[in-house]
C-alpha cells in the first residue's frame, strides 16, 4: 500500500507530494522511533512517529508538531509502517527504531533552534529596519472594506476588512510598515 504525503507535521522526513511505501506489520512489533500511518477518529489517514509505547497503545507525534497526538492509537485502527519513500522517482529508506529516534531529536533541535534564534534575531532585524527609514506607502481602498499597500507601483501588504495585516513577501514588514501611509488612492 502507499501514501501521498501532504501537510507539514512531517517536513524534515516527508515533503508534500511524496509516495510513501506502507506495510503491515504486527502491532505488537512497532517499537519507539517507528513512522506509522493509521486511521484517526475522524477517519482520515496521520503518518507520524511512534515516541512511546505500552503493551495495546502506541504515543505519537509529528517531527514538527509542538505536542504529542491528544489520542493513543490501538491496534484497531488499522497501523501500517512506512518503509520508504518515492520522491522524484528515486527510492529512499525511513528511517526506523534508534535511527527514527536520532532523526526525531534532530528534527527538534533543528525545530527549536529556529525558533529561538528567530526570536533573538528578529528584534534586531526590526531595529535596523527601523535605522535604515521605512518608506511611505500609498494605500487603495477597496469595496469590500480590504486595502493594498504599495510603495511606488509595487505591492506591499493587503489588509482585510476585519484589519488583519498580510506582507506579500515575509521581509517586507522590517522596511514597509502600514501605519506609514501617504496618498489614497481608491480601487473598485
Amino acid at each position: 500500500m502507499s501514501f501521498i504525503y501532504h501537510g507539514s507535521s512531517m517536513l524534515r522526513v516527508f515533503a508534500p507530494g511524496d509516495e510513501i511505501i506502507l506495510a503491515e506489520v504486527d502491532f505488537a512489533a512497532l517499537e519507539v522511533g517507528d513512522v506509522v500511518c493509521f486511521r484517526s477518529a475522524s477517519g482520515g489517514l496521520v503518518i507520524h512517529r511512534v515516541i512511546g509505547r505500552e503493551a495495546d497503545r502506541l504515543f505519537t507525534m509529528g517531527d514538527n508538531n509542538t505536542t504529542p497526538d491528544h489520542e493513543p492509537v490501538k491496534a484497531d485502527q488499522e497501523v501500517r509502517l512506512a518503509l520508504a519513500l518515492i520522491r522524484g522517482g528515486r527510492r529512499f529508506p525511513v528511517a526506523v527504531g534508534r535511527a527514527g529516534v536520532r532523526q526525531f531529536c534532530c528534527n527538534r533541535l533543528r525545530y527549536w533552534c529556529r525558533r529561538w534564534l528567530r526570536r533573538l534575531l528578529l528584534p534586531a532585524v526590526m531595529t535596523i529596519g527601523r535605522c535604515l527609514g521605512r518608506k511611505r506607502l500609498e494605500c487603495a481602498s477597496y469595496a469590500d472594506g480590504s486595502k493594498c499597500y504599495f510603495a511606488g507601483k509595487v505591492p506591499v501588504a493587503r489588509q482585510n476588512a476585519s484589519g488583519e495585516v498580510h506582507y506579500i513577501k515575509w521581509y517586507y514588514r522590517f522596511f514597509y510598515h502600514v501605519d506609514s501611509v501617504g496618498t489614497n488612492r481608491s480601487r473598485d
